[in-house]
């Protein structure tokens, strides 16, 4: 059933999920060091401090990280969505999140902590601009066949699972975004998962885990009554489960599978 609906939803999914072209910088290997290692963009609000700098050696800790860290209130108004997106993947504690025990803990501490993501998730389009860089990504994938040396290539499938993190927890906070886009972003998720497996093997990835902590997220967004027929509904290890720790277990990828194809034809 799945293949089926696959070869059907193939040409939709790569006119859909082409969404990258006024993404910058164009070079995939800008991802090389995580999304963190992106450039600020000229003349917009950027960290005052830093990883790298010396003012951050000095720091005492995470919280007066986390501090020095926040967006003006003045300058978080003023951000269009486009601007935002590149600030908050660029926060310097984002990867904090994968730490925890939890996901889900690393997930409600990232919103608690860090006032652009707040902002970011109250957007209606943030959907679009995080697309823009997954989509990028996966568009690029290809360069796995390259000769580029290996922690290159393993940074450039870390920054994919963030993005799919990211798209998952902005669909389990957002209230703006509508069903319609909502199946947009399912759509180039679903498309992301088959361009990773034809690179890796996905059930040895981070990345496995986060797609289906998307999709299942983007599932219940769009079909709430869905969480019936997943196993164990909310408490299931694809909500919560810490990505190096956690596995999920066959019944639910099959039923994550079969029930994204089902929403995306």
């Amino acid at each position: 059933m799945a293949c089926s609906l696959l070869v059907s939803c193939h040409q939709e999914m790569d006119r859909e999920c082409c969404t990258c072209e006024s993404l910058e910088p164009c070079d995939v290997y800008a991802f090389a060091e995580g999304l963190t290692g992106l450039t600020a963009k000229p003349g917009i609000w950027d960290y005052p401090i830093k990883p790298g700098m010396e003012e951050w050696k000095q720091l005492n800790g995470r919280e007066e990280k986390v501090r020095v860290c926040q967006i003006p209130e003045e300058a978080l108004s003023s951000l269009s969505t486009e601007d935002l997106t590149n600030i908050c993947l660029r926060y310097p504690l984002l990867h904090d999140v994968f730490v925890f025990t939890l996901l889900s803990t690393g997930a409600d501490r990232l919103y608690i902590e860090f006032n652009g993501i707040r902002e970011l998730f109250k957007r209606k389009d943030t959907a679009k601009e995080l697309l823009k860089y997954y989509n990028f990504l996966i568009k690029n994938i290809s360069v796995w066949d390259s000769e580029e040396e290996g922690i290159r290539k393993e940074n450039l499938k870390f920054s994919i699972g963030e993005l799919e993190f990211l798209l998952g927890f902005y669909m389990q906070m957002s209230d703006a975004i509508t069903k319609e886009d909502s199946k947009k972003v399912l759509l180039c998720l679903v498309h992301g998962h088959e361009r990773e497996i034809d690179y890796y093997d996905p059930y040895g990835s981070h990345t496995f885990f986060k797609n289906f902590y998307a999709r299942a997220h983007v599932i219940i967004k769009i079909s709430p009554q869905c969480i019936e027929k997943i196993p164990h509904k909310d408490q299931n290890a694809v909500f919560h489960s810490n990505v190096i720790i956690g596995r999920l277990d066959k019944e639910t990828v099959d039923v994550i599978n079969e029930l994204s194809y089902q929403l995306i034809k």
